[in-house]
């Protein structure tokens, strides 16, 4: 059933119990660190709330563990203001919504890249370069160091693998180059200040578009990642690391490998 098609069906139920299966399925585990990027259509109506699939995280990583939630705000313009506490994430689904109106978890302070942090390694997170949007220095370098394990829930590596843009800002590819971007960035009981925010931002005129999902299959067979079947949906799971290292071998062959032609 395509995806087209379910949308044509009643909304399936979906209780704690399957959605804890999947997740182990999938390989979730004790004291694992998480980013989490998810697209939760596939789930169904979640019984208890997307509050309730959280939980599940929550109780199988344990308290012990880190997770990481998108965030962003690619959108907003460089006159608009930024400010982690008011400024909701955009487009980036029910998980990020249900984190934002929760409204406890502690943000960075990327205008471009924030994210939800709740766990022990919130201050570490918070110490990375809150300026550079990947690359190193960069908070998904901090996820790299610390063994973060990256979790799809329902959506594609063109939906969700963000990660990778950071493979290619520390390789350096050719058909991408770093710009500034000024946006302005206010806290409560602080003056809004503006900041230069270092983007790895494609080439205008390379003649390419990512198409990440063309090596779904490729990082399958190198058993970089696992991947699991929820409906009509897959999720994925896989070590940030040994992602850094098959995605390295595979540009060694072809270094536009993330890419396409564009049309």
């Amino acid at each position: 059933m395509s995806a087209n098609d379910w949308g044509q069906q009643p909304l399936i139920k979906t209780n704690v119990e399957r959605i804890r299966s999947h997740l182990l399925a999938l390989g979730l585990s004790q004291g694992m660190n998480v980013a989490i990027h998810s697209k939760l259509l596939c789930f169904g109506r979640i019984e208890g709330g997307i509050g309730t699939l959280y939980k599940a995280i929550r109780e199988i990583v344990g308290e012990n563990a880190t997770i990481i939630v998108p965030a962003y705000t690619l959108n907003i313009a460089s006159d608009g203001m930024f400010n982690p506490e008011v400024t909701e994430p955009q487009s980036m689904g029910g998980l990020s919504n249900y984190l934002f109106n929760k409204g406890k978890f502690c943000r960075t302070l990327n205008p471009l890249h924030s994210h939800f942090i709740d766990g022990p390694l919130r201050k570490r997170m918070m110490n990375a370069d809150q300026n550079i949007s990947m690359g190193p220095g960069s908070i998904f370098q901090v996820m790299q160091d610390e063994g973060f394990k990256l979790l799809l829930l329902g959506c594609s590596f063109q939906e969700g693998a963000t990660f990778i843009h950071h493979i290619e800002a520390c390789k350096g590819v050719p058909y991408r180059e770093w710009i500034n971007l000024k946006r302005t960035v206010t806290l409560p009981n602080q003056t809004p200040k503006e900041v230069n925010i270092r983007y790895y931002a494609r080439r205008q005129n390379c003649g390419l578009q990512t198409n990440l999902d063309a090596i779904q299959d490729k990082l399958l067979t190198l058993n970089a990642l696992r991947k699991v079947r929820f409906n009509f949906c897959d999720s994925y799971f896989m070590d940030m690391l040994e992602l850094v290292n098959a995605v390295e071998k595979l540009m060694v062959a072809n270094h536009n490998i993330l890419m396409v032609e564009k049309i």
